[in-house]
């Protein structure tokens, strides 16, 4: 076996991490870089000036990588930072050398706490090797509100049995898909509306920081959502459109994904007291009608709060899918209690993969 050289990379690689990310990712590259990496790495504010990239080189080739998506976290009142596993892969030519366990061992050991939400199935089995464990699952929340006639199609061509060819001749499924689209919209009546004062913002402001002052002390563990972070996280993300609303009482994120990604509602962050459950409904509320006009196919939300969960489970959302967050850690932290959403790791990137 090869004694491929781990180590820490610096801004003088970033020409041959370039040239590694044209390899590892050909239909996605320019997502990639230059304008993601320069945000999520180089001009990250919460990095303290280093790279959170671990690399693996072949002679002056990058041939493998693991990042680290550096955020501020906030453990029963006392700030440090995550680094979350982001961006994680080594050239299909050199696996099966170890060289994954020794990029993930090394971006782990660079960062006082390391964690991933959103993974791979090969990068959380890594994970768990290296020492990570679970924290308590993220429900994922979906709801349908347009019901396209080929989805319909293909669901009563496999409950009846019956040929595509001939379901498709009587026009059952496009009246079906009609019906179904109605139904949800009748339904969709009893669902809250926005109370009074709430805005969009195109940047976040003083009125967030005072959101985080107040209701930040009711979370063991999150990320500080102030104006710095947000703003960082959903005002100077590249390739992302996000929609920002702020009232007296807490904000709500949302985007509708945009080709080549599928026609998604996505709902990234809802903040306030979490004991305020009329004003979680009225921002969540305002996020599913803004989505819906939109005209987007389904909604899709996640987050650790019961409350939200169900408030969105009696709006006829199910939960589809269940994210486990892993974890290793150097101080202390918190088993429970933690808020955790579609907007947190980079769970929500452009493109969806």
């Amino acid at each position: 076996m090869l004694n491929f050289l781990v180590r820490q990379a610096t801004v003088a690689d970033k020409p041959a991490l370039f040239e590694f990310l044209r390899r590892a990712y050909p239909d996605r590259a320019q997502y990639k870089f230059p304008a993601r990496w320069e945000w999520e790495y180089e001009h990250n504010p919460f990095a303290r000036g280093t790279l959170p990239i671990w690399i693996a080189l072949d002679g002056d080739r990058v041939i493998g990588q693991s990042g680290a998506l550096v955020e501020p976290l906030v453990l029963d009142g006392r700030e440090t930072r995550v680094g979350w596993g982001v961006d994680f892969f080594v050239l299909p030519e050199y696996r099966g050398q170890g060289l994954g366990t020794r990029l993930q061992q090394a971006n782990n050991a660079g960062n006082e706490i390391f964690m991933s939400l959103s993974m791979a199935a090969t990068a959380a089995r890594i994970k768990t090797h290296i020492g990570l464990r679970p924290l308590p699952p993220v429900p994922v929340y979906t709801k349908i509100v347009r019901h396209d006639p080929a989805s319909v199609l293909h669901t009563l061509a496999a409950r009846t049995k019956l040929p595509e060819g001939l379901i498709r001749r009587t026009g059952v499924h496009r009246l079906s898909a009609s019906l179904l689209t109605a139904r949800t919209a009748r339904r969709a009546r009893g669902i809250s509306h926005p109370a009074r004062g709430v805005i969009p913002v195109a940047r976040f402001g003083p009125e967030v920081d005072d959101l985080w002052a107040r209701f930040s002390p009711q979370f063991p563990a999150l990320i500080r959502r102030d104006a710095e972070y947000l703003n960082w996280k959903y005002v100077a993300q590249p390739h992302v459109q996000y929609e920002r609303f702020v009232s007296p009482h807490g904000y709500v994120i949302f985007r509708r994904a945009r080709p080549p990604e599928r026609n998604v509602g996505l709902i990234l962050d809802v903040f306030a007291d979490p004991a305020d459950e009329g004003t979680l409904r009225a921002l969540l509320g305002l996020a599913i009608h803004q989505l819906t006009a939109q005209g987007v196919t389904y909604l899709q939300a996640a987050s650790s709060l019961p409350v939200i969960g169900q408030i969105l489970t009696g709006w006829d959302f199910k939960q589809t899918k269940t994210a486990i967050p892993m974890i290793r850690a150097n101080v202390p932290v918190p088993d429970a209690g933690w808020l955790l959403g579609k907007g947190d790791h980079d769970w929500d990137q452009f493109p969806l993969a």
